[in-house]
């Protein structure tokens, strides 16, 4: 039975439900290792498990010998340039034998004096701007190269719907020269982020016309997987009605699944026995403060129409008709027409209503 404490957190201990998807992500790192270099994404709403799954894809990576660095994009007004690179290569810096790192990177060690100033004084910033990136640029997959020599390199590079315009150029050159090398991108990003205006949505769009970088999208637990995640959560098999109960709630987001659970738990809704594990009968599950604060983040960022529409909608339920919902907006057609029409284009088939079209 799995101790105490980490029940009480009710994070899950193992990969559930992901079996397909983490396939196909090692298929691609043994390749990138054999020397095709490729991109992939991986795209979910928050919560999906994009963290999760990149992290246990890192783990087999050292598992097999390879190297496995991650750094992470900051939607902060004042982020670093370059940030994930920053995080991920610069520990790499920090542990590496640097007389030996500098021999290695010959004149490229130079280039990169601005992000590691550990490598050396950088270049001076005279001359063409463009070629003086183009420089940088091919430093930093010569530093790739390099960690990536002895059997292949894992890069993980988390919440690219926050990346700055210098992560999303850099990201584009390497996607045209990573074929060839023994190094493995994987970007993570939120898919409910990426609407129509987003800078990075001409990048994705690119990378896989042009066969670039492959999307991998983690789509809601079904029932199954919930009740897996249960019974490996308690280390007891969940009751027949738990797993479907479950499902409906967090309607097949892992995070919302453990958040759920651990509410319950400290609610004493969820309890230990000398026998296991018990519960009360399945009612009044509360939405937990941290997944209300997710959706309060998001709030924050619709228009005022928007919101008075989602109000409106929450009254209503998961389905009504578009006079109910004028009715109770307290707007005319025109103006529901108008709030709604960018959530219909961003929803990705979760909306319809072909009437407000």
């Amino acid at each position: 039975m799995r101790g105490i404490v980490a029940v009480v957190r009710a994070l899950c201990p193992v990969l559930v439900g992901r079996e397909s998807e983490l396939t196909e992500l090692e298929d691609a790192l043994l390749a990138a290792i054999r020397g095709e270099g490729r991109m992939l994404l991986l795209a979910g709403d928050a919560g999906m498990g994009k963290t999760r799954l990149a992290t246990e894809l890192g783990e087999r990576a050292r598992g097999i010998g390879a190297a496995y660095l991650s750094g992470g994009c900051s939607d902060a007004p004042l982020a670093l340039p370059y940030l994930p690179f920053l995080e991920a290569l610069g520990n790499y810096v920090a542990r590496a034998d640097l007389a030996a790192l500098r021999e290695r990177l010959g004149r490229s060690a130079a280039e990169l004096g601005n992000l590691f100033p550990r490598l050396g004084p950088a270049p001076s910033e005279a001359g063409d701007p463009s070629q003086a990136k183009l420089r940088f640029f091919e430093a930093i997959l010569h530093l790739l190269e390099v960690v990536a020599a002895e059997s292949g390199l894992l890069l993980v590079v988390e919440d690219l719907h926050g990346a700055d315009a210098s992560t999303r150029e850099l990201l584009d050159f390497l996607a045209r020269r990573l074929p060839g090398a023994r190094v493995m991108v994987l970007g993570t990003f939120r898919a409910e982020e990426i609407g129509r205006k987003h800078p990075l949505l001409p990048n994705i769009q690119g990378w896989r016309r042009s066969g670039l970088a492959q999307v991998v999208e983690l789509k809601p637990l079904d029932a199954g997987s919930v009740a897996g995640m249960v019974e490996a959560i308690f280390d007891d098999p969940a009751q027949a009605d738990t797993g479907p109960f479950l499902h409906e709630r967090c309607e097949g987001n892992p995070f919302v699944l453990e958040e759920l659970l651990k509410e319950a738990l400290d609610r004493g809704d969820i309890f230990q026995t000398k026998q296991g594990w018990g519960r009360k009968e399945l009612t009044d599950f509360r939405l937990p403060k941290t997944v209300r604060d997710t959706i309060l983040l998001r709030l924050e960022r619709l228009q005022e129409g928007q919101v008075r529409m989602l109000r409106a909608a929450a009254v209503l339920g998961d389905s009504f008709k578009d006079s109910t919902l004028l009715a109770v907006a307290g707007q005319d057609l025109p103006a529901v027409q108008e709030a709604l029409r960018p959530a219909f284009a961003d929803s990705r088939g979760r909306l319809r209503r072909p009437g407000l079209d």
